[in-house]
């Protein structure tokens, strides 16, 4: 007779092959399936994102600049300095609107929220974004999760919900605008101040400045901060109709970027002196000042003031 005891070994043995295969296959399985549904999570959302930027369905091609009221020539025309620096659209304006609701007797004051930047991508949006953030605030800074804040946005325009409650209903919106590919944008700072101001007629908007020649540059070079994309910022911004005269097929040029920056300054300047509710607030980020005079505005730590999201130098001509 054969002895039990190899007998039960063998069968041991076996089990533990075949709970081990199992054990094996089993996890292999459900590391092929969770892959499967990432990989199906991602390509959902590009075609969501893509459908969402359809350029028929986004896009006005009648919008034109001649839709913003320009702004009061007699602020163009001074000879004074000063008076010339607070009209430049490429100079931040060292004074800024206040309505009578923000003072208190001469008191010191914070000025209200939400804050929405309205000034252009690469001028200090991450900055901005982490010295709010940095001291207490609420923001929002490109990413309204699930999706991305220039395709929330763009949805409650279409229907005709409150958009920064529908994205968020935070205290700052750092960056709002969204550049996802060629021909693929939308930027709400240009195409939604009524729906802001009809959301919150007292928000208070930042409109940034940097040099005009660096931010071009800027635009230029930069690809992604964490993902780089195949095409520039400016690449993609050639191919949009983005919002005033800046159409597809312009921004070769220099000259066309900075057009635009000029359009875009003074169509702010314009509607915040039809709508004196809002208090609007120009910094460039490039004053050394800049953290300190954040401080006097807002409720805000200067200190936190600092470079993020920097774009890559180009090459000198003799090394590209």
């Amino acid at each position: 007779l054969l002895s039990p005891v190899p007998v039960f070994s063998s069968i041991n043995t076996l089990q533990s092959s075949i709970m081990s295969g199992i054990s094996k296959s089993a996890i292999i399985s459900v590391g092929a399936i969770l892959l499967l549904l990432a990989l199906s999570q991602i390509f959902s959302a590009h075609h969501y994102i893509e459908k969402s930027y359809s350029v028929s369905t986004v896009y006005d091609d009648s919008y034109q600049a001649s839709q913003i009221p320009a702004i009061d020539k007699s602020l163009l025309s001074s000879s004074n300095e000063n008076n010339e620096e607070e009209a430049s659209c490429f100079r931040a304006n060292p004074k800024f609107a206040i309505t009578q609701n923000n003072h208190d007797n001469g008191q010191p004051f914070t000025l209200p929220t939400p804050i929405i930047n309205l000034g252009f991508p690469k001028i200090g949006t991450n900055t901005i974004n982490e010295v709010f953030k940095s001291s207490g605030y609420t923001t929002k800074h490109n990413i309204c999760r699930p999706i991305l804040c220039g395709v929330c946005m763009k949805r409650a325009l279409q229907r005709k919900t409150p958009p920064m409650a529908s994205c968020g209903d935070v205290q700052v919106w750092s960056q709002v605008d969204v550049s996802y590919s060629k021909g693929h944008c939308f930027w709400p700072q240009i195409r939604m101040l009524k729906e802001f101001h009809a959301e919150s007629p007292d928000a208070t908007f930042l409109l940034t400045f940097r040099n005009i020649d660096k931010w071009i540059s800027s635009v230029t070079n930069w690809r992604g901060e964490k993902h780089q994309m195949p095409f520039t910022m400016r690449e993609r911004l050639v191919n949009c109709t983005v919002g005033y005269d800046f159409k597809a097929g312009v921004g070769e040029k220099d000259e066309d970027l900075r057009q635009f920056f000029c359009d875009h300054v003074n169509a702010v300047r314009q509607f915040v002196a039809d709508h004196p509710s809002h208090a609007l607030v120009e910094i460039d980020i490039e004053d050394p000042l800049v953290g300190s005079k954040l401080e006097a505005w807002f409720d805000v730590k200067g200190e936190y003031w600092g470079h993020h999201n920097v774009s890559p130098q180009p090459l000198p001509k003799e090394d590209k």
